[in-house]
């Protein structure tokens, strides 16, 4: 076998399945020798295996052995250490941006300093001034790296100039802006501080290698070590400076360049403005007939024959094409081939009309064929009613677009029996916006019938990583406050958790010790202060720490050198908050350390000392990614070295710079698994997939913008007329975002699904499209029409706008675009009797507490006890602000405890024993600080007094404690039984009994009202002890105390079994009851009806600055939306009176007028 013919030749397909087996055919044609590697240029991982896929399938190669697949820019360095000499061309440029931020870095400072340059920095100097953070240098070194690299590649002739002291552009009468000539004396000074290696740059380089390759013969070796063929495949656009390498190569091996082309015809003149071809000619001179087709038109209809959607969305492709055609052999070679006796048998273009007769089909043969949209409406493209090759989804928010693309692809799958999840990609213009939503959606049971595996790419690393993202928080020690979450957050990631030998079982516990301990932020008084606030201790993890400890240690044997112990921490379970001290001194110690400003070399040992200080691998993935980010600290600390960087940083540049290398080294393009693949719209997504998703489409968001910097001389350098003067090959972002959607449309084979937030989700105001989806829909109305109402605008005929809620009436309305597979909200609509509870049967008795809590709120009752469902539930957050107020609850707990201690002691101790509790709860960190509680302890210190003397006032009188009491009823006509304990009873020296119940906060309202809500419990109780024996229930609080006098047992018994029967009504169905609003009304009765009513509604809906029943009791508020939902339900008035009738006549008495009652 001998070596493939010299020369660059440049294969055409408009599909690239195509494209790729005429390329394959190619490489089986013309084999290399047995031990030879194909050099495959790529532009994706992904692209690179579904060749090597490929390749091993087809019949005449059958394996992928042998192939080495580079990125162009790796490659092409490489072939310059191989043209011209590994001692004159080093293994990495000094001229790199990873290493020219650092030199840049250490050159402004002395430039800008230099008296004699002042005037030409100006520009930058203004730009470094209030620089707060100290971060401004950095960044203003990375952007400067970033565009002399630009240069190197799109503008190294000015680079040229610049360097022979020249400050001009494109010629000397095109002179460099005054206010950026501080751009060619920078890079003078680059050179001059790189002394002999002045000359390695990128541009520099090149032009020796091209005279290099010019020469008509290379030494042997240089020719023995280049590569015996190239392959570019699939690459939408390469830099003028590279077809020329590559140009130049061809003169010495084979270089066979494989490019999509929507277009069968020359369109290297199509242009947005004009549509105009002023060049009819084949593609290429010299090629053989038949190769390049010719477009043979009159004058007159030269400004028809273009193609709207290649002039608006090809200028990349249209581009790139016409630099191919300057610089391709294939003529030349295909004669060399023919006067040689072989005659060519492969084809160069592989242009394919697609097979289908569809929408889509239609718009991707316009394109093949370069035809316009018809001048005649009347020969439009008819589409037919079932013909969904091409739709357009109008949503409210991206999560309502992945839930409407999650019912489009389960309605593809039911119609197609042969598509699969792996024939399907879905791109967004920012897949990190979209994660959240893909997750939310598709991330559900995956054990229901309605799953979609699905699998989602690009993403970097560092936020995906909980390894790289608890670095990321280690990283910000300086700036973070390490609250009680984060540090938990922390002990979510496993290699952190293997470091300080935590299990995931030990976390709930040391959950419920950090919130018990009041640990909320800082490690300690110190870091609070680096904070700007007082250095005070109380809720920090040190405090919190010594509180555990010190409980261990004593349990409740009370305060030790003022720490108040926290008495949980017991037993061999204590070892957790060991391990949890050691995480939090490691912290301090790392805090304390990364402070500093460092040279890179410092900074490499710390942060190495960091990773080993808080990870261990807990797996094979982590044990990887630890041996990533020591590489990158690695190559770090070379690119400052090789830059001679030797000056301080802080650590806020070191940890972007460290981690945005790890970053951008571990992400990668994955080849589609059997899944649908979620991915960013990039380059060469050209992948032919059965069905092409495109989310996000709406204005502002796609095209992308590009932020670009007021000194980049290639965006502003522009003619005298304004207009901007660019170079074919120039790469922008937005015209790369144009040919993105090109290629995506070229690459769907049955259909391509479009949505966009096409509504407000707040006032369903429409918003537009991106500019180019409108530019698609304006060419699909010129260019088709629906086949049943040719009149009726096409992009609108294939738009469906969705409502905005997935749970919508709408989706069940019958109409055949709008329909979800989401069961539960086909349930949430129905109202079917079918759905109904079955009647409870309960076998176990009912305790009091039970029916008190039923009686208290019989909707939430039937929402949690049979329903389930507790939307109160979940774990409990931690809190991560210290407090600054006392919430209502707070204030009953406090209460409770500061009665507690003074009931403790004997009487006239009562009052020291609570301002001892206060204290003690000041020394826990229950209290804010600074004197932020006094005003409510102070209060609060008055109830509790005023609550302990009424106690003691009625023990006075009920001095005989008694036994608790056993209640039992039997079970009834279906009813449960009930069984219970009673307690807090007391006797008399008359031999009367009585339950005493001591109230946290107050029972009365303002103007004698009786919070009967609170009455619940006692209220049940009273009826159970009273179906045995007369009993009175005193409730006790400090501001009054509630006598209920003793019933008959017959009428208490009556009133229990009626309250049972309720409890099973409304477990088998809501009732239209709450005590709360039972409470209002008895109240507002004793005025008229109308004064009830307005008062029940104004608690159940609210006021002014006044939240509503509904607004805090979720499950009423879910049934009963106002009060007019209410009043229209069946048994409103029947069990408010049946329920609650009784507690208001035991409180106010039958007949009284309840304003006088006090």
């Amino acid at each position: 076998m001998s070596s493939p013919a010299c020369g660059l030749i440049v294969l055409h397909g408009n599909r690239l399945e195509d494209l790729r087996d005429l390329t394959l055919d190619w490489l089986a044609t013309h084999p290399l020798a047995p031990l030879a590697t194909e050099t495959l240029l790529i532009q994706s991982t992904g692209i690179a295996q579904w060749l090597k896929i490929a390749i091993a399938s087809h019949p005449a190669m059958q394996v992928a052995a042998g192939l080495d697949t580079e990125l162009p820019s790796r490659f092409l360095w490489r072939m310059y250490r191989t043209v011209l000499g590994k001692q004159a061309v080093p293994r990495e440029s000094p001229f790199d941006k990873d290493q020219l931020q650092w030199r840049l870095l250490r050159l402004l400072p002395a430039l800008l300093a230099d008296p004699a340059q002042q005037a030409v920095y100006a520009p930058l100097a203004r730009f470094l001034q209030d620089d707060a953070d100290g971060r401004k240098p950095f960044q203003l070194a990375q952007k400067l790296a970033d565009l002399f690299d630009q240069y190197q590649v799109y503008r190294a002739d000015w680079l040229s100039h610049w360097a022979s002291g020249q400050d001009v552009l494109d010629d000397f009468t095109d002179p460099v802006p005054d206010e950026q000539r501080w751009q060619p004396a920078l890079w003078r000074a680059i050179r001059a501080d790189l002394g002999r290696e002045a000359g390695l740059s990128r541009a520099d380089i090149h032009e020796r290698y091209l005279a290099a390759l010019r020469q008509d013969t290379l030494p042997g070796s240089i020719l023995a070590a280049l590569p015996p063929r190239v392959v570019v495949f699939g690459i939408s656009a390469l830099p003028q400076q590279w077809l020329d390498a590559l140009a130049a190569l061809a003169k010495h091996t084979q270089v066979i360049i494989a490019v999509l082309n929507p277009s069968q015809f020359y369109w290297g003149d199509v242009v947005e403005s004009k549509w105009l071809l002023r060049r009819t000619h084949q593609r290429v001179k010299g090629k053989k007939a038949g190769i390049g087709r010719e477009i043979k038109l009159d004058a007159a209809a030269l400004h028809l024959n273009s193609h709207p959607l290649l002039a608006q969305w090809g200028r990349q492709g249209r581009d790139y094409i016409r630099l191919l055609d300057e610089r391709d052999q294939t003529g030349q070679w295909l004669g060399a081939q023919a006067e040689s006796g072989q005659p060519a048998s492969l084809k160069v273009e592989c242009f394919t009309p697609p097979p289908a007769d569809t929408l889509l089909a239609h718009i991707q043969r316009s394109m093949l064929d370069l035809e316009p949209p018809p001048a005649d409406p009347a020969q439009r493209y008819k589409v037919v009613a079932n013909d969904r090759s091409l739709a357009f989804h109008r949503a409210h928010s991206p999560q309502r677009e992945v839930e409407i693309l999650h019912d489009q692809l389960l309605a593809m799958f039911e119609a197609d029996k042969t598509l699969t999840p792996r024939d399907i990609i879905v791109m967004v213009p920012d897949i990190a916006e979209y994660t959240p939503h893909i997750s939310a959606v598709f991330g559900r049971d995956s054990k229901a019938s309605t799953h979609i595996p699905h699998v989602i790419t690009d993403q970097g690393v560092r936020r995906r990583h909980p390894l790289l993202v608890a670095l990321d928080t280690l990283l910000a020690l300086d700036t973070e406050r390490l609250t009680a979450s984060t540090v938990f957050d922390l002990l979510d990631v496993p290699a952190l958790r293997q470091r300080f030998e935590l299990t995931e079982d030990e976390l709930p516990q040391l959950h419920d010790w950090v919130r018990g301990a009041q640990v909320r932020w800082g490690l300690s008084p110190e870091h609070r202060q680096a904070f700007g606030v007082p250095p005070v201790a109380q809720n920090t993890w040190v405090a919190g720490l010594k509180r555990m400890l010190l409980g261990y240690a004593v349990g409740d044997a009370g305060t030790w050198c003022d720490i108040e112990p926290y008495f949980e921490v017991a037993g061999m379970a204590a070892a957790s908050a060991g391990k949890l001290a050691m995480l939090i001194s490691t912290l301090e110690t790392s805090w304390q350390a990364l402070q500093t400003p460092a040279t890179p070399a410092i900074w490499q040992q710390r942060l190495s000392a960091l990773l080993d200080a808080f990870f261990s691998a807990s797996d094979e993935d982590d044990l990887a990614l630890l041996n990533d980010l020591q590489r990158a600290l690695a190559r770090w600390q070379e690119a400052c070295e090789g830059a001679g960087f030797n000056g301080t940083l802080t650590l806020a540049i070191v940890r972007e710079s460290w981690l945005n290398d790890v970053d951008a080294h571990s992400r990668s393009q994955r080849y589609p698994a059997a899944s649908v693949t979620f991915a960013t719209l990039m380059p060469m997504r050209a992948i032919p997939y059965r069905v092409v998703c495109l989310l996000g489409l709406h204005d502002g968001a796609y095209p992308r913008r590009q932020q670009t910097t007021d000194f980049d001389l290639m965006a502003s350098h522009k003619r005298s007329d304004g207009s901007r003067i660019t170079r074919p090959g120039d790469r922008a972002r937005r015209d790369d975002d144009r040919y993105l959607l090109l290629e995506a449309l070229l690459s769907a084979r049955d259909a391509l699904h479009i949505s966009w937030v096409g509504h407000s989700a707040r006032d369903n105001s429409e918003r537009p499209a991106s500019v180019l989806i409108e530019q698609l829909r304006d060419y699909l109305d010129r260019s088709a029409c629906p086949a049943a109402a040719p009149d009726h605008p096409l992009a609108e005929w294939l738009t469906t706008s969705h409502p905005l809620q997935p749970f919508s009436a709408a989706y069940l309305a019958g109409n055949p675009r709008l329909y979800t597979y989401a069961a539960h909200w086909h349930a949430s609509t129905s109202t079917a009797e079918t759905d109904r509870m079955p009647i409870l049967q309960r076998d176990t008795p009912l305790t009091l507490t039970e029916l008190a809590r039923f009686y208290k709120d019989p909707v939430g009752s039937y929402y949690r006890d049979r329903l389930r469902v507790n939307w109160q539930q979940g774990e409990a957050l931690a809190d991560d602000d210290e407090p600054f107020t006392v919430d209502r609850l707070q204030e009953t707990l406090f209460e409770s405890e500061l009665v507690a201690a003074a009931l403790a002691v004997d009487g006239s101790a009562g009052n020291d024993a609570i301002q001892a509790k206060i204290d003690a709860l000041r020394r826990a960190g229950s209290l804010p600080v600074a004197g932020f509680a006094d005003a409510a302890m102070n209060r609060l210190e008055g109830y509790a007094r005023l609550a302990q003397r009424n106690w003691r006032i009625a023990r006075d009188t009920w001095q005989i404690e008694l036994p608790a009491q056993p209640f039992a009823l039997a079970a009834w006509d279906g009813q449960p039984a009930i069984s219970d304990l009673i307690g807090e009873l007391y006797q008399d020296e008359a031999g009367q009994r009585a339950r005493l119940v001591l109230l946290n906060g107050g029972v009365q309202k303002e103007k004698g009202q009786i919070k009967l809500h609170r009455l619940a419990d006692a209220w049940i109780r009273h009826l159970a002890l009273n179906t045995q024996d007369e009993h009175h229930t005193l409730l006790i609080a400090y501001d009054h105390v509630l006598t209920l006098a003793p019933l008959d047992a017959a009428e208490a018994s009556e009133r229990l079994d009626t309250l049972r029967a309720a409890w099973l009504a409304g477990m088998n169905d809501t009732l239209p009851a709450h005590l709360e609003l039972a409470s209002e009304w008895y109240f507002a009765l004793g005025k008229n009806k109308d004064t009830a009513h307005k008062a029940v509604q104004e608690k159940l809906e609210g006021g002014h600055e006044r939240k509503g029943l509904r607004d805090y009791d979720l499950y009423f508020g879910q049934r009963f939306a106002d009060y007019a939902a209410l009043q229209a339900t069946d048994g409103n008035e029947t069990w408010r009176e049946a329920l609650y009738a009784p507690l208001a006549s035991a409180v106010y008495g039958d007949n009284e007028n309840v304003d006088s009652n006090e």
